[in-house]
């Protein structure tokens, strides 16, 4: 679409002779792109009609071409006063609808989609009294934001119409008369563009609308009828490249990439190639599990797109709009590669360089609930890297061990504290936990944003649907929860996410010391019917069990340490529903361990018991206590944490063992060596 269209002057009101020949030729000169001699014809009409918004808005738009659309600020100003003053029943509503198709113009170079769509509406409503050429373009401009905030539904509906109201028959049967030509025919003429232009775009369109359906065959079809169309060939081979990324084709994905033109740097549409062709080969690395290459590609993602903004003027922080044309104000993307290279930090154990990325980020997408989960499990992931330093500082003499002080019957040993720092000490200082610093502090506000963009609703029907992704007056996919530059969170995978923000929320809880908050969130996810077992049920039971330990609340504690109802620990994560899906290759990207999670179903019974067995000693019972350590033990294999030594020489010195305490803390076994022979002698 070209933007800044100039309204019709002859429809307000009739014109005197003299302003109707200023109008015809200020139109002319337009026209031929002569932006100088159409702006000084425009001043010489405006003299004879002022104050008359029709002749205004022209000449904004003239003033407009001629600074080369760089002087944005101004005519957004231009164009507000101009709505300001205008009253509709003096001038109709055609003229009115010019203006407000370019303010959406400029909303939409913004990425303020939300605001052009209410515009574009009201427009669209109006579809009688705009005529052909400037319906078809608002139509056009609504179908591609709709896809770009991924409202599919309104895209085919809107798209539907028209393609109905282009071709009569359909596009389908308009493709048989189609012979590779760009010659206007009636209904091209009559929309301001070619018949095989219209064509193209909707070609694009529904091959858009079927890759984020995940409609592959049809997606396939529409990609053959595009590539039919000269000048599409860019955007058919990334729709192709997303296509087979889609289908989990990586290795095809990559072959289409390949194949791509990198040039021109950037295009009229305001799009840097050469940073999309590394943006999307770091997506396909990251799925087949290759992270640090996908870190390389979303960094040269980065530097392309700040060297093709590099070209262009610096902006002023007075008027940030102006000094660059409108085509490069939409197209810094930098704040989607940071998000893209913050994930793979996270995954490279890099937590903090991931902060700083998706700090960043989150300045611009502050209404994604996701992103405030990753930006606050940079924060935990930054406070266990922290403590496991804390412990490599201390050059302790051994893992159970501090040191040893003293010599003959003087000696003491010294045991390594369970809690190497108070709750909430990392990171906590004179200064507030809402500045943003990796913290335990921080990662709690954070984990508050995520909770209140994912807000349930109260009843519990209405609950069981949100969580199904469904609705109850349509029984149709609901809209689900925006996570823009992502897809819109629904159904199962919204449920997971909000498990996560509360399992998230109540680590934190426990690291801050605030037990009754981490008690809450732990309480109101195990409650949820529709929790699967998994990790997210596992992590939520030991947290809710070390919250009722603080709190002095045995009894409900031990209900939560329950070895035989670990089933599963596995991460939940929700599985496509279409049947065209394949993939060529099933490697899963591996996460790095922060803070120890078992590897297997076997470990996390082992943690469990473990557990159980300091609850034991808490409330007293040695001989329970002993035996659930003795089952951790045999579970653990040969891989003993420091915890068990630690616990079974607890367990030996209330018994009254001294030596045996001793004895354990030197072999760094559980199991004195007695009971170990015991335990052989009961096997024979």
């Amino acid at each position: 679409d070209q933007a800044n269209k100039m309204s019709d002057m002859n429809k307000p009101k009739p014109f005197s002779q003299i302003e109707a020949e200023l109008a015809s030729a200020a139109e002319k000169h337009f026209r031929t792109q002569s932006y100088e001699s159409c702006f000084t014809t425009l001043n010489k009409l405006l003299e004879q009609r002022k104050d008359d918004p029709c002749v205004l808005h022209n000449r904004a738009v003239a003033k407009y071409h001629l600074s080369n659309l760089t002087q944005t600020d101004d005519f957004r100003r231009t164009l507000q006063q101009i709505l300001d003053q205008y009253k509709e029943p003096t001038y109709g509503v055609l003229e009115k609808a010019y203006i407000l198709y370019n303010k959406a113009l400029i909303l939409v170079r913004l990425h303020q989609h939300k605001q052009s769509i209410v515009i574009l509406e009201n427009l669209n409503d109006l579809d009688g009294a705009l005529g052909a050429r400037l319906s078809i373009q608002v139509s056009f401009l609504l179908i591609g934001l709709y896809l770009s905030t991924f409202e599919t539904e309104k895209a085919k509906s809107l798209l539907t119409c028209v393609e109905n109201k282009l071709f009569d028959g359909g596009l389908q049967a308009a493709d048989k008369d189609h012979k590779g030509n760009d010659e206007p025919t009636s209904e091209g003429v009559l929309c301001g563009h070619s018949s095989d232009f219209n064509k193209a775009r909707i070609h694009q369109f529904r091959s858009w609308l079927y890759l984020l359906n995940k409609m592959v065959k049809p997606c396939k079809r529409e990609l053959k009828g595009l590539a039919t169309f000269p000048g599409y060939t860019t955007s058919a081979v990334y729709i192709k490249a997303n296509l087979e990324y889609v289908r989990q084709c990586y290795k095809k994905a990559m072959k289409v990439l390949a194949s791509a033109p990198k040039t021109p740097v950037l295009t009229e549409a305001g799009e840097c190639l050469p940073s999309f062709h590394y943006n999307n080969l770091g997506c396909i690395h990251h799925k087949i599990g290759k992270h640090a290459l996908a870190a390389f590609y979303f960094r040269k993602a980065l530097e392309e797109n700040d060297s093709a903004l590099n070209d262009f003027p610096p902006q002023d922080k007075a008027t940030p709009l102006s000094g660059r044309p409108l085509a490069v104000i939409g197209a810094n993307c930098r704040h989607v590669l940071l998000y893209n290279l913050g994930l793979q930090q996270l995954y490279l154990g890099r937590p903090t360089a991931a902060f700083d990325c998706l700090l960043e980020t989150v300045q611009v997408y502050h209404s994604n609930p996701r992103l405030w989960l990753r930006l606050a499990e940079s924060c935990i992931a930054t406070h266990c890297v922290h403590e496991k330093e804390c412990i490599k500082q201390q050059h302790w003499k051994s893992q159970t061990v501090q040191v040893v002080v003293g010599q003959g019957s003087y000696q003491k040993t010294i045991l390594i504290p369970t809690q190497t720092s108070p709750p909430g000490s990392y990171g906590a200082s004179s200064q507030s936990a809402a500045m943003p610093t990796p913290s335990l502090g921080f990662a709690a506000i954070c984990l508050n944003n995520a909770l209140f963009l994912l807000q349930l609703p109260s009843n519990t029907a209405e609950t069981d649907q949100f969580a199904k992704g469904t609705s109850e007056s349509s029984g149709s996919p609901s809209v689900g929860v925006s996570a823009l530059p992502s897809p819109p969170i629904k159904g199962e995978e919204l449920f997971l996410l909000r498990s996560s923000v509360l399992v998230c929320s109540a680590y934190v809880a426990l690291g801050l010391g605030d037990n009754v908050k981490a008690l809450s969130y732990a309480q109101e996810l195990l409650s949820s019917p529709n929790l699967p077992p998994g990790a997210l049920k596992f992590l939520g039971s030991l947290y809710a069990a070390e919250a009722c330990i603080h709190l002095d609340r045995l009894q409900e504690a031990s209900s939560h340490l329950l070895p035989d109802q670990i089933v599963d620990i596995s991460i939940n994560t929700p599985v496509p529903a279409t049947s065209e899906l394949q993939a060529d290759t099933q490697i899963l990207p591996a996460v790095t361990n922060y803070g120890g999670f078992p590897s297997n179903l076997q470990t996390g019974k082992a943690i469990t018991l473990l557990n159980l067995a300091s609850l034991c000693c808490t409330k007293k019972d040695l001989e329970r206590a002993r035996k659930c350590l003795y089952q951790a033990v045999a579970l653990f294999g040969s891989e003993i944490p420091s915890q068990a030594v630690l616990l079974s020489a607890y367990i030996e010195l209330q018994s009254g063992s001294l030596p045996a305490a001793l004895q354990i803390i030197k072999r760094h076994q559980p199991i004195p060596l007695h009971k170990v022979g015991e335990r052989k002698r009961g096997r024979k």
